[in-house]
């Protein structure tokens, strides 16, 4: 009798790991986001913003104020780009080491070097009132996104055993000045050469920040143009490098009193 019920215990034991690992599977699969909640609060808002989402990953956004259209975008971001945004700034900021370690501090040096995140505090300082306040509102809505339970539970924060830090304003200014460095191909051999930086270990380091964050290229882009009665029309998907999700945001945004704007935005 002892035999058999250790030999249940022992079933059950198996069952219980199997159950867990397949759920283990299943999260890192599917996610636990079932999509953005019908109704969020955000500090700073002003008065209700509205955000549509589109089954293509596009957003259209109403809100009362320009700035409240800001914080909507920020949330619409960070909803939809947690981790790409993240990783960016880690990257902007030198800090890619904190979370992968030592193969990723020549990428780290090559950035501190560029003064990606010095240069963006400085300029921040630099703007003017209204425009540091837009950068805060932005800053807000993103938040509101990073510090959501949805978005904790993310597989790439939790396989890293990372709480997204909070996003300050002048953070958008560094993810500007990464992707101003990424748009173009490193600087000639000669440009270098009364730098103080070794070539070979510069040149290195920039291939490596574009491996790291899979961006090198619009080669996976599309575009395709259309005739009808009313002409000619251009359509264009942007994606840049490799990565899984397109490069660019498409959204609709439009407050009171302001222009109705169209076209693709930079998450971060």
């Amino acid at each position: 009798m002892s035999t058999l019920l250790r030999i249940l215990t022992l079933v059950l034991a198996v069952g219980l790991t199997l159950l867990a690992g397949g759920g283990l599977l299943w999260y890192l699969a599917y996610g636990v986001d079932k999509g953005p909640p019908e109704q969020v609060t955000i500090a700073g808002l002003a008065a209700q913003a509205t955000i549509r989402w589109g089954t293509q990953g596009d957003v259209y956004i109403r809100a009362k104020t320009e700035r409240d259209a800001m914080t909507a975008l920020g949330y619409a971001h960070g909803r939809r780009r947690a981790w790409s945004v993240a990783l960016w700034r880690q990257a902007a900021a030198g800090r890619l080491g904190e979370w992968f370690g030592e193969p990723a501090l020549d990428v780290d040096r090559l950035t501190r070097r560029l003064g990606m995140a010095a240069r963006a505090q400085a300029a921040f300082e630099r703007l003017s009132d209204p425009e540091q306040d837009l950068l805060r509102a932005y800053a807000d809505g993103l938040n509101a996104a990073l510090q959501s339970h949805e978005k904790r539970l993310q597989q790439e924060f939790v396989l890293l055993e990372l709480h997204p830090e909070p996003w300050l304003p002048w953070h958008t200014l560094a993810i500007e000045r990464l992707f101003a460095w990424l748009a173009v191909p490193p600087p000639a051999p000669e440009a270098l050469s009364g730098a103080g930086v070794a070539v070979g270990s510069f040149y290195e380091a920039d291939r490596a920040l574009r491996q790291w964050l899979q961006l090198h290229g619009f080669e996976n882009s599309v575009a395709w143009a259309a005739r009808d009665s009313a002409g000619t029309h251009l359509f264009q998907r942007q994606v840049y490098g490799a990565t899984a999700l397109p490069f660019l945001q498409e959204i609709a945004l439009q407050w009171e009193g302001g222009p109705s704007l169209q076209g693709a935005s930079l998450p971060g």
